[in-house]
């Protein structure tokens, strides 16, 4: 059970033959919001312990920016107030590049500046670890705060329950689980937690779609608030579009639908690649279109030259942090003529100090979000690293 396509094959024909697309609660199509968690939840059972470090921020820093986002909420009309009067409504990935003193959307590069000379676009951005990125190169950004508080809020102050037919109805995928991949997952705890937030969401999402908007635009359409977003556009008949954020293998259940013909309100309706070659690796829902485009801000950066060092680029990740530092510890013992630059994913960039007391070796340089990524690309020899969008680009 530990090979993962077969893992999510069984997966995705147990949620055929259950039919589980088609289940309501809470007046929610609720599987599409949950099928991933739950995936992830299965293979996390089949994962060394070693194998995930789960960094994150410490439970005081996480809180204090927490209370930073209520206040924001208090005292600035964008953390709460609905974009108005926009004809292109555009949600940007949380984390940004740095370039000029400014942060941008690198996803949503250069597509604004092209719509906006025939339309009115409006942005919203979702906070990255509970804080935003300033300053910000695009003008008049909103800002998802007050929801972002209420998916954390909704866990302890929404008193929805579940009827005895929906129990039934979970109890019976739980089952189900526990049958076909000998795991014990809390489907219960997932599916209500999903839907006190999906509750808490809508009329505030369909508040932040004025009947301006012609067109919303997403990056990452499986982030759940994303998903509300686009099951609101879309059931307006307004045109729902993803743009590609990453790596699209054919294991990624976000983009896996083995039944074409059944129609997902919570998929967007179109899906813009970078190439030809993510082509292969989706099957999409009904009444959903892929369409190659592109990525523009990588072929800008691309074009640009510079000088190549005697230094090899490692990307971490969460996942494999420590355990990836320490076969980099032993490599470069024996490289002592190169550089090694140990580039910390953004999960990890609170976690600093325990990897620099990880490195057994002077060529070993730990560096953060804030060093240029694409500058890095230009100046090393090789790169290495682990399911990582950066292989590829």
């Amino acid at each position: 059970m530990s090979d993962k396509g077969a893992m999510l094959d069984r997966f995705l024909l147990m949620e055929q033959e259950l039919d589980l697309l088609e289940i309501s609660i809470g007046e929610c199509r609720i599987w599409d919001y949950v099928r991933m968690p739950i995936f992830q939840q299965i293979q996390s059972k089949f994962r060394p312990k070693h194998a995930s470090t789960a960094l994150r921020a410490s439970f005081i820093s996480s809180s204090l920016r927490f209370v930073n986002l209520i206040y924001l909420c208090t005292v600035s009309r964008k953390h709460t107030q609905a974009l108005s009067g926009v004809e292109v409504l555009a949600i940007g990935h949380p984390r940004k590049v740095k370039e000029e003193g400014n942060y941008y959307d690198k996803y949503l590069f250069g597509l604004i500046d092209v719509l906006e000379v025939s339309h009115t676009v409006g942005v919203y951005d979702h906070p990255f670890q509970l804080k935003y990125f300033h300053p910000r190169r695009e003008v008049g950004v909103h800002y998802l705060t007050d929801l972002e508080v209420k998916y954390v809020l909704a866990k302890y102050f929404s008193t929805f329950k579940l009827s005895d037919s929906d129990k039934k109805a979970v109890s019976n995928i739980k089952r189900e689980i526990q049958s076909r991949f000998q795991v014990v997952i809390n489907v219960e705890g997932i599916i209500v937690h999903a839907i006190k937030v999906y509750q808490a969401y809508k009329k505030d999402i369909a508040k932040k779609i004025d009947n301006s908007v012609k067109m919303l635009i997403c990056v990452d359409g499986y982030n759940f608030t994303n998903k509300v977003f686009i099951e609101v556009a879309n059931n307006r008949n307004i045109p729902t579009v993803e743009l590609q954020h990453g790596t699209i293998g054919p294991n990624h259940i976000g983009y896996r639908f083995e039944d074409s013909t059944r129609e997902v309100i919570s998929f967007p309706r179109y899906l813009l690649l970078w190439g030809d070659f993510w082509l292969k690796n989706i099957l999409l829902p009904k009444h959903s279109k892929s369409e190659v485009v592109g990525f523009p801000f990588l072929e800008r950066r691309s074009k640009i030259n510079s000088r190549e060092e005697k230094s090899i680029l490692v990307l971490s990740q969460w996942t494999i942090g420590f355990d990836l530092l320490n076969v980099v510890n032993d490599v470069a013992k024996e490289m002592m003529d190169f550089t090694f630059l140990f580039k910390l994913h953004p999960s990890e960039s609170s976690s600093i100090t325990k990897y620099q007391r990880l490195i057994s070796t002077s060529n070993i340089i730990i560096v953060t979000e804030d060093i240029d990524l694409y500058l890095l690309f230009r100046r090393c020899r090789a790169q290495v690293g682990v399911y990582s969008t950066a292989l590829i680009e």
